[in-house]
Parts: structure tokens; sequence; C-alpha cells
């Protein structure tokens, strides 16, 4: 009985034991029990899907387990953020290089400067026959001082108010020219702007800086109704619609 009474004492202790040790690092081995819980339930779960006994239990059990690995994975990385959030910066860097190498690729600095020449020659050359075709009906003599000065420029003169009229309807002609060079409706500003400029750098080098009031009004409006022209015509022939192949 002494015997019996000993072993029953040293189990109970060994059991209380036991019970303090678990109780102790408890807090230790939680995140341990989990991951071998979470292992053990998708094995189960593994188990039975294989078996054919695929219901809604084995389905929770493979769901809880996939977020518990994914929270686990998701821990912070080096500089103390998540992975995921270090992830979608590192998305968003690739994705401003690529379209910063999209906008280099579209770049061409020789086709833009082709089309900046090609579009002033167009235009010098409609103000220069609009300029004979005033000769032939009005006989208004030619000289190049009515396209690069402004001593001709007069809107309440008879042979002004024509240099005048000449340089609206080149600039009519200019909108037509916006298609036919330039094709874009947001690139219409940025070339007639340019080619404005480069007007009036060429008439000063050639006769000085227009002074004429009627100089700036005559041309200022040009520009207008070539800005807003050329962006029409150039919309209508983007909203063309391409045309299909009849077989």
């Amino acid at each position: 009985s002494n015997n019996n009474n000993n072993n029953n004492n040293n189990n109970n202790n060994g059991v209380s034991g036991s019970v303090g040790s678990v109780g102790g690092g408890g807090g230790d081995n939680h995140s341990e029990r989990a991951s071998h819980a979470s292992t053990r339930a998708s094995s189960r779960a593994t188990q039975s899907t294989a078996g054919g006994g695929g219901g809604p239990s084995s389905r929770v059990s493979i769901n809880a387990t996939n977020n518990m690995h994914a929270l686990r994975n998701g821990s912070s990385n080096g500089n103390g953020r998540p992975a995921s959030s270090a992830a979608a910066s590192r998305m968003t860097g690739t994705s401003s290089k690529m379209h910063k190498a999209e906008a280099l690729a579209r770049f061409h600095p020789k086709m833009i400067t082709a089309q900046i020449i090609a579009l002033q020659c167009f235009q010098y050359l409609a103000q220069s026959i609009l300029i004979q075709i005033n000769f032939l009906l009005w006989n208004i003599p030619t000289s190049i001082d009515r396209i690069f000065t402004d001593k001709y420029i007069h809107l309440w003169k008879k042979e002004g108010f024509a240099d005048c009229f000449v340089m609206v309807i080149a600039a009519l002609l200019g909108a037509v020219g916006l298609v036919l060079i330039v094709e874009k409706s947001k690139k219409c500003l940025d070339f007639t702007v340019t080619y404005f400029i480069l007007h009036l750098v060429l008439t000063c080098i050639y006769g000085g800086f227009p002074s004429a009031f009627d100089w700036w009004i005559t041309h200022i409006l040009s520009l207008l109704i070539m800005v807003v022209l050329g962006e029409y015509l150039c919309s209508l022939k983007e909203l063309e619609m391409i045309p299909l192949i009849q077989f």
C-alpha cells in the first residue's frame, strides 16, 4: 500500500510538473503550436479531399491554412515595412520606368524638327501665292517685305487691309497644313506657337522688331484661327473609322 501511495504521488507530481511547465512555456510556444495545428489541419484536409470527402469543412480548413501561411509569409522585411507594400512599391517603380522608356521611345527630335521646318515653309509658300494673287487682282506690288516687315500691314488702308487678309487666309491654309504635317490635335497649339515665334524672330532679323499695332492684331488673330481650326480638323481625322477589309 505504501508503494502504491508513493507511485500515485510520483504520478501526480509528474502531471503537475508537466502542467506547470506547459503553463510556464505557453507564451513562448504559442506560435509553434499554432503552426503544428495548421499543418495537421492541412494534412487532414488533403487526406479527406484525396479520399473523395472534399466537403465544406475540408475547404474551410484549407482556406484557413492558406490564410495562416500568407500571414506568416507576409512578415516585415528588413526596412520595417510589410513585404506586400514593398512589392507594390517595386512594381510602381518598375511601371514608372516603363512609362519613361515609352515616352523616350516616342520622342523623335529629327522628325519634330522636320515637321517645324515643313510647316514654316508651307506657310511662307501660302503667303507668297496669296501675295501674287493680290498683284493679279488689284495690281499690288509684290515684295518680301510684305511678309517680314510691318510696313504694309494696316487695317484701315486698302493696300494694308489686303495684306492683313493675306495673313488670315494663310492661317486658314495653315490649319490644313497642320492636318497634313502634324496630324495630331493635341500638338496643334505647340506647332502653331512655334511657327509664330520663329516668324517673329525672322522678322526681327530682317526688318527689326515690329512695332505696328495692326501687325500684332493680325498675327494674334491668325494664330487663334490656325490653332482652333487645326485642332478641329485633326480631331475629325483622328475620329475617322478604320476601313474594314471586305472578303
